[in-house]
């Protein structure tokens, strides 16, 4: 490990320049407390020193921590003037715009990002400071989808982005500040104008480009599933793939290949390198060689539309290409961690990005594991040889990727060896041919054989995912994997990898108790949430639905059909559930009559009785019998009926009522004053209550 930072000084800036980055968004006080700072930077700095140092004397120890310390400052610095530089603007009326992004097609809507040029006061426009916001377009055929850098003219009301109103919900806003993003509106079908179509800049190139080639690709008889693979896996245009095709793919752990990625960059890189062999036999081929390499990946860059994926990677592999193409001595982590600098030093944020994490976590992992792996299995078949690598490659990937896989997406693909096998073969056949056939799409005949096999490909490799989906258990989802678990999996990583350098007693005997305490972990968790009841009223757009959960078993009462609010109950709740160890939920109608012993959950004509708990789910019906008062636990209001509430009141003594988000605002305005803040509003966020 110490030969590996002697010859790589960039893994040595870049750990206190991604510290530095993290401290200053995580650390409120980090910024207001210089003495707290410092003393915290010089003691995480001699610690890394002295981990990282076997032997080290006054002198070196005390350059190395001025240098730690000074890239942390620098993460400090970068990541600070990135936050000043965020605006929140909110507010109505008529904008000009100008995008900052391509649009995509999201359903109904189009989504892009733009910048707020000017806002239309009376009858002129003042100028805005350029605050960029997201926005969704109602989706017309009738209009020019707009462009990188053009200019709109909408009407709409610009608010901030809301933070998520459940436990564990995924967090949007969060998402989009990472993004740069504070705000966001919806404009109606009618209220969008595109003024000016600017001329040519790169990414309008780039998807003018993108589209020539799918024109073509559109001329041939391919099947459209097979099309969409295609378009896919060689120009980066996903939007055409169906969800059904995403879930396999997903399941079967290979979703990266549908997006054009580091592992794409990678195969064009490998196959470009053997196209240029016969040429290194020459003086200065080398150089042609490597230079000629660069250019063409950052044209596959400019062809796949500049996506973060593949700049990582096309300048990774550039770093290297420029290294070999002037015989420099180069180390492959300094490479690696060359390119996360630079592109941390342009947007910090880029750490808190999924898709950043996983790439270099990836191919850290591939680098060093991989070859350890190989070595296991010493096999002279040159077939079976390529098999074992891609197994050795998926395996080294896997493990380095594995605690923040589960940690964001809460699944584990069981086949993933297996589908690895399967697909990577075809993906790189898919590639190849791709770029034959947009080299010859003007030959008749060659171009027709091509898409053929390009058909033929994208149906192999579809047919070999499907059948991997079919096998018994394909996946294990709803792993509970919290933020701990992850730090703890990723220490076991890393003092198994110096477990392996060194082979050291010591070393293992850490290994060892990080194992026993993430095994604990997961087992007080399993236990603590095992024994304990909850009732849950959840925050879903205008829908009541409570959750009832007993040990490990959830019934989930909607007021509505449950197919219909599929989609919302999972991006709303699913996380919930998985991080409290509801792995067994069950639905059901709230107005239904039904009693589950098994979880205590008695209902009847919107009565819901779950072990000592009395609820009533007021949906607007009229109540006349107000004689004999009902003393209730939870009175939802589901539906206001000014003239009929106060019968609603003297009917039912309840201990706390909530308003449910199906209500409008000037119902919550009015019921305010009625019930003076002695309520809990839903539409402000979710509200559980642990029951004994």
């Amino acid at each position: 490990m110490k030969l590996i930072l002697s010859q790589a000084p960039f893994v040595r800036i870049t750990i206190p320049l991604i510290l530095g980055i993290v401290f200053t968004v995580f650390v409120n006080y980090f910024s207001s407390n210089l003495l707290i700072l410092s003393v915290a930077l010089i003691i995480v700095s001699i610690i890394s020193n002295i981990l990282f140092n076997k032997l080290l004397n006054t002198k070196d120890l005390i350059f190395n921590t001025f240098i730690t310390i000074i890239f942390i400052i620098l993460g400090y610095s970068v990541t600070s003037y990135k936050i000043s530089n965020l605006q929140s603007f909110s507010g109505n009326g008529i904008f000009l715009v100008q995008t900052t992004q391509t649009s995509q097609i999201k359903g109904n809507n189009i989504k892009f990002t733009a910048k707020l040029i000017a806002r239309k006061d009376s009858s002129k426009f003042s100028e805005l400071n350029n605050q960029e916001v997201i926005l969704y377009l109602k989706n017309d055929s009738n209009y020019i989808l707009p462009s990188y850098g053009d200019f709109l003219l909408i009407k709409t009301n610009i608010n901030e982005i809301e933070l998520p109103k459940n436990p564990n919900q995924f967090n949007y806003k969060k998402y989009l500040f990472y993004k740069g993003i504070l705000n966001g509106g919806f404009v109606k079908q009618q209220d969008w104008k595109l003024i000016k179509n600017i001329g040519l800049n790169i990414y309008k190139l780039s998807n003018n480009i993108r589209n020539f080639l799918l024109s073509k690709l559109n001329n041939f008889d391919i099947n459209d599933k097979n099309k969409a693979i295609i378009s896919a896996i060689s120009l980066g245009k996903r939007e055409d793939i169906d969800s059904l095709t995403n879930e396999q793919f997903s399941n079967a752990g290979v979703m990266h290949i549908l997006a054009v990625s580091g592992l794409h960059v990678g195969i064009v890189f490998l196959i470009l390198i053997s196209l240029f062999k016969p040429l290194m036999k020459y003086k200065s081929g080398k150089i042609f060689i490597y230079i000629s390499i660069i250019l063409i990946l950052w044209i596959y860059a400019l062809i796949t539309g500049f996506t973060p994926s593949v700049v990582r990677a096309v300048l990774m592999f550039s770093l290297v290409s420029f290294g070999k193409a002037f015989n420099k001595k180069h180390n492959i982590y300094n490479t690696i961690f060359a390119s996360a600098f630079i592109l941390l030093i342009i947007n910090p944020f880029y750490i808190f990005q999924v898709g950043f994490q996983l790439s270099y976590l990836a191919v850290l992992g591939i680098i060093f594991f991989q070859p350890k792996i190989s070595a296991l299995i010493k096999i002279d078949n040159r077939l079976f040889k390529y098999f074992w690598d891609i197994v050795s490659v998926s395996l080294a990937a896997q493990l380095a990727t594995l605690p923040i896989t589960l940690l964001y997406f809460h699944k584990f693909p069981v086949y993933f060896l297996l589908s690895n096998i399967a697909v990577m073969l075809n993906v790189t056949i898919i590639l190849l041919l791709s770029f034959v056939f947009f080299a010859t799409y003007y030959i008749p005949y060659v171009n027709e054989f091509v898409a053929k096999a390009l058909d033929y490909s994208a149906s192999t490799l579809n047919f070999s995912v499907t059948k991997i989906n079919l096998l018994p258990y394909p996946i294990i989802d709803n792993i509970n994997w919290d933020v701990f678990l992850t730090l703890v999996s990723y220490s076991i990583i890393i003092l198994f990898a110096f477990y392996i350098l060194y082979r050291n007693k010591y070393i293992f005997s850490i290994f060892i108790m990080l194992v026993f305490t993430m095994f604990s972990y997961v087992n007080y968790e399993f236990y603590r949430n095992y024994n304990t009841n909850s009732l849950s009223f959840f925050s879903v757009n205008k829908h009541t639905i409570i959750g009832f959960s007993n040990k490990n078993n959830t019934t989930l009462l909607v007021d509505n059909n449950y197919k219909k609010l599929k989609k919302d109950i999972k991006f709303n709740i699913s996380n919930y559930l998985i991080n409290t160890n509801c792995n067994n939920t069950k639905t059901g109608l709230i107005n239904y009559k039904r009693k589950d012993k098994y979880i205590n959950l008695y209902r009847r004509n919107n009565f819901i009785k779950f072990r000592d708990k009395t609820i009533f789910v007021y949906n607007g019906e009229k109540i006349l019998d107000t004689a004999n008062a009902i003393s209730i636990d939870f009175l939802i209001i589901q539906k206001y009926i000014s003239w009929n509430f106060d019968n609603v009141l003297t009917k039912f003594k309840p201990k706390s009522i909530i308003l449910s988000t199906s209500l409008w605002e000037n119902n919550i305005t009015e019921l305010d004053s009625i019930l003076q803040t002695n309520y809990i509003n839903l539409k402000q966020g979710s509200y559980i209550s642990e029951i004994k």
